[in-house]
């Protein structure tokens, strides 16, 4: 009879095991693609933002990631490598598997290296310390997204500050079929075409690029308008301006304060003064120059001689705007490190609050900068005084429901970002600080999804800061962390003590 029990018991042992093995798996194979994982941060660090998931929901074809890692990558950005890596997986959880990740480790090779430059994948040098001393290394971190026929690339992806924003852009521009449509705004097209072709270019690769009139702003649809370097505007030219904006399109302003010329300013009325104060924006009537400035190539012509020698020279009239001086939070900003701003004016902001409108600052001069009212002597080899260094508004946002002070009870939705110099487009420009093309695409494309992207959390952080916890629930903490190992010893007291008394009973009969 003891016997036939202890066969029984082990018999439901057995039988309870394989119940719960087979419960786990079920449980993994049902729950494989549901991501239970919670996010405590008080930003939501670790969670995509509604913006890249409004993306991912748009998605209806496989798309694939490649992410390239070498073999020898320094164990001290091994971290920064899981956070991205983290990030993809992020992703193609939400996608529900139409993303797919593939993580390839590779040895580094010089033959592999043309290989990921032919995907745009760069190399990266890096310096390791081994066997007492410091190496330099070759090595790679970055991946491949593939889409139907289109291919788009990170070349190195060992930073999330922007790439939850970067990747959006790029699958957002994999899945929409119909290029955005920009305007080049001014009543002077060949000005347009001389001036600023280099940019338009740029953008073609990625947009389709008009230029239009003032009196075509309101005739077909516009995505986004760039507005260039407006001058001695009409009543007409504003009416439709005016019209433009409260039919609640998106533009961009390069706003000059002066025309420059053979290294003389003459000064410029935009006529535009009333219309941006109702928005709280006045302009500066002055130049920002800045001790942090670039080298710009100056061409000089000897009498009697056709050739002329080029000398380059520190020109405080080209300030170059460093990172900790763009909006922090902004993704479209946070992968530059600088801006360089040609005879640049600033704006003034007034403090007046208005609900469910924001005037933001995205780009201010360096803190060396200072303010230069007219006449300007724009000769390089002048000798430049500074003097009351501060920091000025060079780049405004200016987004939310507007209320017309004409007619109160109208509102209208404004979105409009303006620039205090159209010189950071221009052919000299974007053909000597090649940057700057980038930096203002990534700009345009930001504005062009601005009402959503502004809700990216931004994941670069010194400490990983969870949310507070309350007195009540430290004292919770607390005791069950006391009571857990006898509360569970209890319980397994009381099953063997039940499990023995039953043994007994069943001796008994």
């Amino acid at each position: 009879m003891i016997f036939n029990f202890k066969h029984s018991l082990k018999t439901q042992l057995l039988l309870k095991l394989i119940f719960i093995l087979g419960s786990v798996i079920l449980l993994n194979v049902l729950f494989n693609d549901v991501n239970l994982q919670y996010d405590s941060t008080n930003n939501n660090l670790y969670t995509l933002s509604n913006y890249s998931k409004s993306i991912l929901n748009k998605v209806d074809d496989p798309i694939t990631i490649d992410f390239y890692i070498a073999d020898n990558l320094p164990s001290h950005v091994l971290y920064q490598k899981n956070q991205v890596l983290h990030l993809l997986e992020e992703f193609s959880r939400y996608s529900k598997g139409l993303i797919k990740l593939n993580i390839i480790k590779k040895e580094v090779s010089d033959d592999f290296f043309n290989i990921l430059n032919t995907m745009g994948i760069s190399k990266i040098q890096m310096n390791i310390f081994e066997d007492d001393e410091f190496k330099l290394v070759d090595t790679f971190c970055g991946f491949v997204m593939l889409y139907q026929d289109q291919q788009a690339s990170i070349p190195v992806a060992l930073e999330v500050d922007s790439l939850e924003y970067d990747m959006s852009v790029l699958i957002n521009k994999f899945i929409t079929k119909k290029e955005s449509r920009l305007v080049f705004v001014h009543n002077d097209r060949d000005y347009i075409n001389e001036e600023y072709s280099l940019f338009i270019d740029y953008l073609n690769t990625t947009f389709d690029v008009s230029i239009i009139t003032y009196q075509q702003l309101n005739n077909d649809v516009i995505d986004l308008a760039l507005f260039i370097q407006p001058d001695n505007l009409s009543k007409q030219d504003l009416r439709h301006l005016s019209s433009f904006v409260n039919d609640g399109n998106e533009a961009i302003f390069f706003i000059d304060q002066y025309k420059f010329k053979n290294l003389s300013a003459s000064q410029i009325n935009t006529n535009l003064s009333d219309f941006f104060n109702p928005y709280g924006i006045k302009f500066n009537h002055h130049l920002v120059l800045d001790t942090n400035c670039e080298n710009v190539r100056f061409y000089t012509k000897q009498k009697g001689y056709d050739f002329k020698n080029k000398f380059l020279h520190k020109y405080p009239y080209f300030p170059v705007v460093k990172k900790q001086f763009f909006q922090s939070e902004n993704p479209a900003l946070m992968q530059f490190n600088s801006v360089v701003f040609p005879y640049t004016s600033s704006f003034i902001l007034d403090d007046y609050i208005v609900d469910n409108f924001t005037k933001t600052i995205l780009v201010s001069s360096n803190d060396t900068s200072w303010k230069e009212y007219p006449p300007h002597n724009l000769l390089p080899q002048r000798s430049f005084q500074s003097f009351n260094m501060n920091s000025y508004p060079l780049i405004v946002h200016l987004n939310g429901f507007f209320e017309d002070p004409a007619v109160s009870v109208l509102k209208s939705y404004v979105s409009l970002i303006l620039v205090g110099s159209s010189s950071v487009i221009s052919n000299r420009t974007v053909s000597d600080f090649s940057g700057n093309a980038s930096f203002f695409l990534s700009l345009i494309e930001w504005e062009l999804a601005n009402s959503r992207v502004e809700t990216l959390p931004n994941r670069r952080v010194q400490s990983f800061n969870l949310n507070p916890v309350s007195s009540f629930e430290k004292m919770l903490l607390k005791w069950i962390s006391m009571l857990f190992v006898p509360f569970i010893f209890s319980i397994i007291a009381i099953y063997k003590f039940t499990k023995k008394m039953r043994e007994k009973n069943d001796i008994k009969k």
